[in-house]
């Protein structure tokens, strides 16, 4: 199995409207230029160098909806792994990297919590364990 969830998989569901999305950007066309008006007399040799197109070009219309979906995607909160300890099967190691130091302190008790967590999933799985402090002693 993949081990790959999501958070908010409900939000997946906005992609639905990206077909909604590509008619919308379809049907309405890039601001038109401005053109500022010249004097009468110059209008008669205006030559209009480009026109402004009818619709919006394929290429930014692809852009635009592969950057929705990365957003939508984004926004759905993917987790790789998101059982932790005992999702990679067999019998791995577990090696639990704990920041020991004084920058640590303010939030020690939530650290030492998930700490043990994942100790103690590891022990039921049967997998060794070994927990390695960070700060130089």
């Amino acid at each position: 199995m993949l081990g790959l969830t999501f958070a908010a998989p409900f939000a997946l569901a906005a992609l639905i409207g990206l077909p909604a999305l590509w008619l919308l950007l379809r049907v309405t066309p890039p601001r038109p230029r401005r053109i500022d008006f010249p004097p009468l007399k110059l209008v008669a040799d205006l030559v209009a160098r480009r026109q402004t197109p009818a619709r919006t070009p394929p290429w930014l219309l692809i852009l635009r909806l592969l950057a929705a979906a990365a957003l939508i995607l984004a926004v759905s909160g993917p987790v790789w792994n998101p059982s932790g300890v005992g999702a990679g099967g067999g019998r791995k190691a577990l090696l639990v990297m704990i920041d020991n130091g004084v920058s640590a302190a303010h939030d020690w008790r939530d650290r030492m919590r998930v700490a043990t967590d994942a100790v103690e999933g590891a022990a039921r799985d049967g997998r060794p364990v070994a927990v390695v402090g960070l700060a130089d002693a």
